[in-house]
């Protein structure tokens, strides 16, 4: 946090100083999460797995509790740098850079980015820890589980109006190093573990009609994996081809809302199909919510279901403050794969959210 603090002293004086050409923006938003299991066979509930964020039987505000702040200088003429510093509960809120980009603007409909991005996979992929924005506590573990989340490229965006609609079509490429990848090495493996993902080249699309949302993306890449112990007895992965396919599809009226989302990761060594379907009803400032999703991984070489799990789950939120929601979830796992990595739970979460 006295990083933060510090780099916006510094962004100040230079907005003050020399630089006066460049105005800096700054925005920022926080998550207050607290939760426990209920109940379950595994006593444990895996509430975000790319950081291992675990709830267990005893009420702790560390898994999903987050804070950033986000800086963007506007260095006129269509240039503008981008950084956002994240602060996150499971690391003692120790502060990360998660973006550092420029944007470049080539004409009023086209425009470039290079730098650290979050990789745009799936619908909530760039905004996922900014909770404001959904009506869930979080999007579904059971779609959102990928070990890597960032990569260090470039991407191009064209914006195009059709009619009453508009369609953004974005190409990224890029590549990601992850030392000791924290879902790796930590849960899956108990030792460190580095995944490269290289070669990364995608297309995503993005329709906005009204009360419709659509998104399209297709993505592919080649996978190394490193065990750095040298008593390991896992084996080292190098070119795994690997392809992502994510689609997501919304229905928002105001009052109801539908919200869907599919997505498949296919590579050599095995394949993933997982989906969510939610739906909800604003009454004033509270908006009571249901989701079902789903994942399921099978092996390449047999059909036989290596890892499965669903999660049902109900909630409310409550709109208290144009900037802040009040909500609570109850979800019930059920893992039904070999492996039964998670075990079955059941468990509560209470969450604030804030923007600002």
């Amino acid at each position: 946090m006295k990083r933060i603090i510090w780099l916006a002293a510094v962004l100040a004086s230079l907005n003050l100083s020399q630089f006066t050409h460049a105005e800096i923006h700054t925005s920022g938003f926080a998550s207050i999460v607290g939760g426990r299991t209920i109940s379950g066979d595994g006593d444990q509930f895996l509430a975000d797995y790319s950081s291992v964020g675990f709830y267990g039987d005893e009420l702790t505000f560390q898994p999903e509790s987050v804070v950033g702040i986000q800086f963007m200088a506007d260095l006129e003429e269509g240039l503008r740098f981008t950084t956002q510093m994240v602060s996150r509960g499971l690391t003692s809120f120790n502060t990360e850079v998660d973006y550092a980009y420029l944007t470049y603007d080539l004409s009023p409909s086209w425009f470039v980015q290079a730098g650290r991005k979050r990789l745009p996979l799936q619908y909530y992929s760039e905004f996922f820890d900014v909770g404001f924005s959904y009506p869930w506590i979080r999007p579904p573990a059971d779609l959102y589980t990928w070990q890597v989340l960032n990569y260090n490229g470039v991407s191009v965006t064209n914006k195009m109006a059709l009619g009453g609609s508009s369609l953004n079509t974005t190409i990224f490429t890029g590549r990601e190093d992850s030392e000791n990848n924290r879902l790796l090495s930590t849960f899956f493996y108990g030792e460190p573990v580095t995944e490269v993902w290289k070669n990364i080249l995608g297309v995503r699309f993005d329709w906005n009609m009204d009360i419709y949302q659509l998104l399209l993306s297709y993505t592919t890449f080649d996978l190394d994996r490193f065990f750095t112990d040298p008593n390991t007895t896992e084996t080292n992965v190098e070119d795994s081809e690997a392809k992502f396919y994510a689609a997501s599809f919304n229905v928002d009226t105001g009052d109801w809302f539908v919200l869907t989302e599919w997505n498949k990761y296919d590579s050599d060594r095995f394949k993933t199909e997982n989906w969510l379907a939610s739906a909800g009803y604003r009454i004033g400032m509270v908006t009571p919510y249901l989701a079902s999703s789903e994942f399921k991984e099978e092996p390449v070489t047999s059909g036989a279901t290596f890892e499965e799990h669903t999660t049902q789950s109900a909630g409310i939120r409550y709109d208290f403050h144009p900037q802040a929601a009040l909500k609570v979830q109850y979800d019930d796992v059920n893992d039904k794969g070999t492996l039964a990595l998670a075990g079955d739970s059941q468990s509560i979460t209470v969450a604030v959210y804030l923007v600002f």
